[in-house]
């Protein structure tokens, strides 16, 4: 009977898709700072279609991790929502390791209009270092010097955010 009950909990955490996203992905000290900074926070919803592109990659639309400052440990980026009197406001927030402490880049904010606004088709995607892409300003193909993250919208355009001296420096890299 033990048996039984242990391979229907297996097979029930097996099922579960990429979009079951929770707090639980996250380490606690990010939720923490998460819960203080943004009472109520949550991921936002995503348009199925990304979640499902997204499933093969262990990567969430609206959760992405790497080694944005090089330093051997993993770093994060999130999409979150958070109610902001009188609207509800949506933020793209990096937490770049420094030792054992996280410090929070705030990518950028926006006002979510509705339930199916820009933000429902946008996620965030990892790039690995050494992977390519094209910088439509410079007009040049480029090589991505260490891991990076890109919020791309509707599948088209698309930002990439590269750390550098500090910072986080954005590249049109979707148009």
């Amino acid at each position: 009977m033990r048996f039984g009950s242990i391979l229907i909990l297996v097979l029930a955490l097996a099922g579960r898709s990429g979009s079951a996203q929770t707090r639980n992905d996250l380490p606690g000290s990010l939720e923490s700072v998460l819960d203080k900074e943004y009472p109520g926070w949550s991921f936002p919803s995503s348009d199925p279609h990304f979640v499902d592109r997204l499933k093969g990659t262990g990567m969430f639309p609206n959760l992405v991790f790497g080694d944005y400052n090089q330093d051997g440990q993993r770093d994060y980026a999130v999409r979150i929502e958070y109610r902001q009197q009188p609207s509800r406001t949506g933020a793209i927030i990096a937490f770049v390791s420094e030792g054992a402490d996280f410090v929070p880049h705030i990518i950028r904010s926006y006002v979510v209009t509705g339930p199916r606004d820009l933000s429902y088709s946008a996620y965030l995607q990892a790039q690995a270092k050494g992977s390519r892409d094209y910088d439509y300003e410079s007009e040049r193909e480029f090589v991505f010097g260490n891991d990076a993250f890109m919020e791309v919208f509707d599948g088209k355009g698309a930002v990439s955010y590269i750390f550098e001296d500090g910072k986080f420096r954005n590249v049109i890299t979707g148009d």
